[in-house]
């Protein structure tokens, strides 16, 4: 494919530049970038043939650029993290982003979670009594209590929509689900 490619560039140009893959003798495999071109060489008086051919693994330039890029996707990631599966409101994991995650952590069967479900009574009268201002304070408010109790890396709260919240919280050990599960929702009381 590559023999192609040069020579249908070839057959139109005197030059072309090309990105390869190439394999070495060990086996191993890097990417280049090759310059070929035709001219013509006047000692000989015959037109010949050049491939050069640069290891781009080791260049500074594409080094910088490779770190560029990375760069961009990081902030691209950490804003698509903020914008999808952030909740606007509370900065809690919404719906989908909870499922997700939650999914993943119950793969691993070395660890115990305990999954706390909390609704809060009333919402809509208090809404409707106070105004929706009043209740996205208080939502709000609900959510530093809910993550003011995380203790491990691998706790997470979500705010799965309207007045419904959930958590999952990794165990110790030595933990009672139990008296996890009391403490969270005592907490919320």
């Amino acid at each position: 494919g590559y023999i192609k490619t040069v020579t249908e560039l070839m057959g139109k140009n005197n030059s072309c530049f090309l990105e390869h893959e190439i394999i070495r003798k060990d086996g191993s495999k890097i990417d280049v970038f090759c310059y070929g071109r035709k001219f013509f060489d006047s000692a000989t008086r015959d037109f010949k043939d050049e491939i050069i051919v640069f290891d781009v693994s080791t260049s500074n330039l594409i080094a910088n650029i490779k770190r560029e890029e990375e760069e961009k996707a990081s902030v691209r990631l950490a804003s698509w993290e903020k914008i999808y599966r952030t909740d606007s409101l509370t900065g809690l994991l919404t719906h989908n982003a909870f499922k997700n995650d939650v999914a993943q952590y119950l793969l691993d069967k070395n660890k115990r979670f305990v999954f706390v479900m909390i609704d809060i009574d009333a919402f809509k009268m208090f809404n409707d009594s106070f105004g929706h201002v009043e209740g996205d304070k208080f939502l709000q408010f609900l959510t530093k209590i809910l993550v003011s109790k995380k203790k491990h890396d691998l706790d997470i709260f979500a705010r799965l929509g309207g007045d419904e919240f959930a958590c999952l919280i990794a165990l110790d050990d030595n933990d009672e689900i139990s008296k996890v599960k009391s403490d969270l929702v005592e907490t919320t009381r």
